[in-house]
């Protein structure tokens, strides 16, 4: 009677499922798509069999790193999606800012966040104090995170 067969990588498949939900929470919360279910797979075992002390890790590697769409990914530019996505929240963004604040308010975050002036600048551009523009600039952003308006456009844009 031969010993029953141990399969010691008998939990990878829940696992590697874990991590394909964990891989497609965080992809949703950053506004991004989920890599794909083998690239989570792929590098489950990359970890494992370089933990678990296999004959030859490196080989796995070269196999894994040889498929052609990993050498001709691009991944210093963003996707065509990620641009969209991006300038349609800005646009939103813009107009919330600008519906919902007054015009002093408005001036300081429109220079602020948008064309990237520093609060000094803005100060002796309105005739106030830097300290003044830090307190306008902390009364705007208040008034926009109560704002139910922002954050249903937010949730529209993020829906699409």
């Amino acid at each position: 009677m031969s010993a029953p067969r141990v399969d010691r990588h008998a939990d990878a498949s829940e696992e590697i499922r874990q991590e394909y939900a964990l891989e497609r929470f965080l992809a949703r919360r950053d506004g991004r798509l989920p890599r794909p279910r083998r690239w989570v797979a792929a590098d489950y075992w990359r970890r494992r069999l370089g933990r678990s002390g296999s004959r030859n890790p490196a080989r796995f590697e070269v196999l894994e790193s040889s498929r052609v769409d990993d050498t001709l990914e691009d991944t210093s530019t963003p996707s065509p999606l990620d641009v969209v996505a991006s300038h349609e929240v800005s646009a939103i963004v813009r107009r919330a800012v600008r519906t919902l604040l007054s015009d002093r308010h408005y001036v300081v975050v429109s220079r602020y966040y948008f064309e990237g002036v520093q609060m000094q600048a803005i100060g002796l551009a309105l005739g106030v104090t830097e300290t003044r523009v830090c307190q306008i600039h902390a009364v705007a952003l208040t008034r926009l995170r109560r704002s139910p308006l922002l954050w249903s456009a937010f949730r529209c844009a993020c829906a699409r």
